[in-house]
């Protein structure tokens, strides 16, 4: 009886395996795609730190006829025109160059800054005039050998581009040479050289537009126009005082910066 039962228990399992190799078997699971792969963001250039640099543009200086006067009417000649030969403004071209240093600090998009620069203007203006009879003749030379800026700076930063606008003091080293061409009694000796030289102070706005070029250097361009306020000077040996009036330079240049550091 065991052995009946064993056998057909045998049969039942074998009939079962039977069976489910006859019915169809599911299909496999599809293979797993490989990842995707998503590059990490670049990080956002940060504007933030000290930096140091060169510049170098174009300058324009222009200057308004000053106001002469003389403390003797002997010699009513004065190349900006005491009385005779008339006022004449002056205005000259030239090269500028030299360095800045500076600071920013950066808040989100919003870059704050200040800076402070000299530069060497190579402008000279020369202006020559005398008396109708061309008895008494003179000659004015003209130059601001020195120019600086202490500004503000306030930015828009997109990533590596910087467009900021800046404002401050300025001040120019102010010179006149005066020399006596020729002369009679009661003028300076012909020959005479007379120089009068101060730093004149004044005002100064502009714009410009900076890009980082990589990590630590970047380079821009500036314009900037500054106002230098008027300037009474004399010449003790001609007898001649002046009223400078208000100067006025106008600075296109280039620059490039090295930064350390960041905020």
């Amino acid at each position: 009886m065991k052995r009946v039962l064993i056998a057909g228990a045998l049969a039942l399992i074998a009939a079962e395996q039977a069976l489910a190799a006859d019915l169809p078997q599911p299909a496999p699971p599809p293979p797993r795609a490989p990842a995707t792969y998503i590059p990490a963001p670049a990080p956002v250039y940060n504007w933030g730190g000290i930096y140091i640099g060169i510049n170098g543009g174009g300058s324009w200086v222009n200057q308004a006829a000053p106001v002469n006067t003389v403390t003797t009417t002997i010699d009513p000649t004065f190349p900006q025109g005491f009385v005779i030969p008339g006022s004449v403004s002056t205005s000259s071209t030239g090269f500028a160059g030299g360095g800045q240093i500076g600071a920013n600090f950066q808040i989100s998009q919003l870059v704050l800054g200040i800076e402070a620069d000299a530069d060497y203007l190579s402008n000279k203006s020369t202006v020559t005039g005398s008396d109708p009879s061309g008895t008494n003749s003179n000659q004015h030379v003209y130059t601001l050998p020195f120019f600086g800026t202490v500004r503000g700076r306030i930015g828009f930063a997109a990533d590596r581009v910087l467009l900021y606008g800046t404002g401050g003091l300025a001040m120019g080293e102010y010179q006149v040479q005066r020399t006596q061409l020729t002369g009679t009694a009661g003028t300076a000796v012909a020959g005479t050289v007379e120089n009068y030289s101060d730093l004149r102070l004044g005002w100064t706005a502009g714009a410009g537009l900076e890009v980082a070029l990589a990590e630590n250097w970047t380079a821009r361009v500036e314009y900037l126009y500054a106002n230098l306020e008027t300037e009474t000077y004399s010449f003790a040996v001609s007898n001649r005082t002046s009223a400078a009036p208000t100067e006025s330079i106008n600075l296109v240049r280039a620059g490039l910066n090295l930064k350390f550091g960041g905020n």
